[in-house]
């Protein structure tokens, strides 16, 4: 028997696969309240765990088939269109998790070092790290290959996936596992979706697939050029030598049509690095780092939503914001470390400054429903002595060495 099969299907590694999901959902604060589509929860496995890890044993020897997954398309916290996500039963994610612990070394040893997605050991922190400095060092001296593929995971092909999976050498067996997950039923709506391509999203499985479907080509122009960097869909190519890319980027579209990826034209650029452009969430321009845009927004969507105005008093309104910086879920205080964290290549001390303006704005209208320079002033008055955190104070200390 394969090994990797062996050690797939054995009770100790479904046991260990539940406990990681356990820890994950856990660390999310989603452990008591998620369930899957059939219902039932993690707290109800736990009563009888052991005649599941059997069950789920059983049914990966009898290759039975993944439940269906369920498709919900919910809005962008940006505000501008909907992105699907997609549920799976709570034993199909253990059983997804099973064959992943023991299949993603394999996966990594073939991956490219130029990718930087859903790898613990090669986050997206650092190839927005390595792309910021290349930016700043190499300023007016590279030209840029900036390309998107719209939905991605949604256009791959199941068999051109299944030969690059085979490609790696797993046997029979574990490749019928695979095929489980590859080839799934999908329901939106009570309706089945016909689906003979694209990637069910939601188990770090799938994850695993993903980055395989363009690690030919991490390969071959990460050699090439100076710079490249692949987080998910996302790629940024940088080189002096324009006709390079030129070439590149033709090669590129030849593989998208061969592989049925779509580039988004629209965030697909050639440029030269002293134009304006976006990465992973920051927008480099004028050799300053910002946040996109459209992070700016959802951050500021989250804050009106928790300062919405009411028609409390205004000492109940004191004591509810001094409570926003010390709750347990939505705590401000913690938010504010977390933008700060998050952008933490940000080194734009305009937009901090305008981002903590604008929630002082927003606290005011908390307090007086509509803005004035008066109500500023009132507004200051009235929250100075809770000497709330300022997220504009976290930024500087950040950028200045200190702990936050």
């Amino acid at each position: 028997m394969d090994k990797y099969y062996e050690k797939i299907i054995s009770i100790s590694n479904i046991r260990e696969a539940y406990f990681e999901l356990v820890k994950k959902l856990d660390e999310g604060n989603k452990s008591k309240r998620y369930s899957g589509i059939d219902g039932v929860l993690l707290e109800d496995i736990e009563a009888n765990s052991e005649e599941v890890f059997v069950e789920i044993q059983n049914e990966l020897q009898n290759l039975t088939k993944v439940n269906h997954v369920v498709q919900y398309s919910i809005p962008k916290t940006s505000g501008n269109g909907c992105r699907d996500i997609f549920i799976y039963t709570i034993k199909e994610r253990i059983k997804a998790q099973a064959i992943y612990r023991v299949v993603e070394p394999v996966f990594e040893e073939t991956y490219s070092d130029f990718l930087f997605s859903y790898r613990s050991t090669k986050p997206s922190y650092f190839a927005a790290r390595s792309a910021v400095r290349r930016y700043k060092r190499r300023f007016g001296e590279d030209n840029l290959l900036l390309i998107d593929f719209a939905s991605y995971s949604d256009y791959i092909d199941h068999n051109i996936l299944v030969e690059k999976l085979e490609k790696l050498g797993f046997s029979s067996e574990v490749m019928e596992l695979f095929k489980l997950f590859i080839f799934v039923d999908v329901f939106n709506q009570d309706r089945k979706i016909d689906r003979s391509f694209g990637l069910m999203q939601g188990v770090p499985l799938i994850a695993l697939f993903a980055n395989l479907y363009l690690n030919d080509l991490d390969h071959s122009v990460g050699k090439r050029v100076q710079f490249y960097r692949r987080v998910g869909d996302d790629l940024l190519i940088a080189d002096p030598n324009k006709e390079k890319l030129d070439q590149i980027f033709e090669e590129i579209v030849e593989l998208s049509k061969t592989h049925r990826l779509q580039i988004k034209k629209e965030k697909t650029k050639q440029i030269k690095n002293t134009e304006e452009f976006n990465f992973l969430g920051y927008t480099l321009k004028d050799k300053t780092v910002s946040i996109k845009q459209s992070g700016v927004k959802r951050i500021l969507a989250r804050w009106q939503k928790q300062l919405a105005y009411n028609e409390k008093s205004e000492a109940q309104k004191l004591r509810n914001l001094k409570t926003m910086f010390t709750k347990e879920e939505g705590n401000l205080d913690i938010e504010f470390k977390q933008i700060v964290s998050q952008y933490m290549f940000a080194d734009n001390d305009k937009q901090m400054k305008w981002l903590q303006n604008e929630f002082i704005k927003l606290v005011v209208r908390y307090f007086f429903k509509t803005y004035s320079e008066r109500n500023h002033r009132k507004t200051l008055e009235l929250i100075t002595p809770l000497n709330l955190p300022s997220l504009y104070k976290y930024f500087i200390d950040l950028h200045n060495g200190k702990k936050i």
